[in-house]
């Protein structure tokens, strides 16, 4: 086994591999290229998104097939922004619908879409529901379930508690599945903190605004390589998606 290394932590075959990958994805998009300028459009998008985003892709999938019979879509859910940044950089995935960060890479460009504010998600008709903007000092009466440290909207409601100078809540329980808290807190018996979008498709559940004297919103956007070739699907499917918010 080789014993070459990059730096301390990246095997010389991993960082290989890297170039290898972006240079079959650059000769992908000279293909892409070539095949646009003669009227040719059944290529093939990889999309990520962030599992709280998803139903905002649901119109731009339908506008977009409509638009494009022949192209095809593989879209990949993920509860990590991290994740989501290194299929990216990987060339796994085009481009992906996410939430920004301030680490992001510098190889990576972010195009803003909108804000979202953090707010506490109930199953409507719980007693919490029945205030319009919740202390985060009263949360502390109430059981949670929280994604796991790390995570980036744990990492977010964790700063929130902090700027606000009040005791981060410890969760109940922590769970890695975005679906699996929200039929939690569909119970009634668990709340969350999430976004407040993560609501608007789901009856069962009501989103209760916290009182921060700093900025708690999430910052949605679509995140790409920086200097890699935009082709026309990709470009169309961005413009969608912002359409489709307006």
């Amino acid at each position: 086994r080789s014993q070459y290394r990059i730096g301390r932590h990246k095997p010389a075959g991993r960082v290989f591999a890297d170039f290898a990958r972006r240079a079959i994805k650059e000769t992908d998009s000279g293909i892409r290229y070539v095949r646009e300028m003669k009227g040719i459009f059944n290529g093939r998008l990889n999309i990520g998104v962030t599992f709280s985003l998803h139903d905002i892709l649901n119109d731009g999938i339908l506008q977009f097939t409509d638009k494009y019979p022949d192209a095809s879509l593989s879209i990949i859910e993920s509860n990590s922004v991290k994740k989501l940044e290194e299929m990216v950089l990987r060339g796994k995935i085009d481009f992906a619908l996410t939430y920004a960060t301030s680490k992001m890479s510098n190889y990576l460009e972010s195009i803003p879409l909108f804000e979202t504010p953090l707010c506490v998600i109930a199953k409507k008709g719980h007693p919490i529901t029945a205030q319009k903007k919740v202390l985060l000092s009263d949360l502390r009466k109430y059981p949670f379930v929280f994604f796991p440290y790390g995570i980036n909207t744990r990492m977010e409601t964790e700063k929130m508690f902090i700027h606000n100078n009040t005791p981060i809540i410890t969760p109940r329980i922590e769970v890695n599945d975005t679906g699996l808290i929200l039929k939690m807190v569909g119970t009634g018996k668990w709340l969350t903190i999430l976004s407040e979008g993560i609501t608007a498709n789901r009856d069962n559940l009501a989103a209760v605004h916290i009182s921060s004297r700093t900025d708690n919103k999430l910052k949605c956007c679509i995140i790409r390589p920086k200097e890699k070739y935009i082709s026309l699907l990709e470009k169309d499917f961005i413009q969608i998606v912002k359409n489709c918010l307006n």
